[in-house]
């Protein structure tokens, strides 16, 4: 996946250089001490932040925005939640549903799957990202209430 990665890396310095003035520091700032904004900030202006996608034929697109919100929270680790990483709205950032947390949680009995899912799963066939599968599992995480994660 590398020349996607560098894609990445290209869109952000484009990015950075036309609307920030070069600076991800002018870019955290701009949120004024928000995580949700920042999130929002990153999806609207950098194409590799914008995770969402059609679900049945609902109108509005479902926004996951995970690589946006783990940003965020890195911020905020990096920094102790001060400075930079200092966001008043921390708690607005949710769990970073990706293959790895629905995997736990099925491993712990969190989380139930419909038998095709699972069957799919056990013979370790891909499930397409953006396809109704990946979206099903990575709603439900990142919505959990589940007793077997207590915050």
């Amino acid at each position: 996946m590398l020349p996607e990665r560098l894609a990445c890396l290209r869109e952000a310095g484009q990015v950075l250089y036309e609307y920030y003035h070069c600076s991800v520091a002018e870019l955290v700032s701009s949120a004024r001490g928000s995580a949700a904004r920042l999130v929002n900030t990153l999806a609207a202006d950098f194409d590799c932040f914008r995770d969402e996608f059609r679900f049945d034929g609902r109108r509005k697109p479902i926004r996951f925005l995970k690589r946006a919100q783990i940003f965020v929270a890195d911020l905020w680790a990096c920094f102790d939640g001060e400075g930079h990483g200092r966001f008043y709205d921390i708690n607005k950032i949710t769990m970073f549903a990706d293959y790895r947390v629905p995997q736990i949680l099925m491993s712990m009995g969190c989380l139930y799957c419909s038998p095709p899912i699972l069957s799919a799963i056990r013979q370790k066939k891909l499930i397409e990202s953006g396809s109704s599968w990946e979206m099903q599992l990575r709603g439900e995480c990142t919505h959990l209430r589940c007793p077997c994660y207590s915050s």
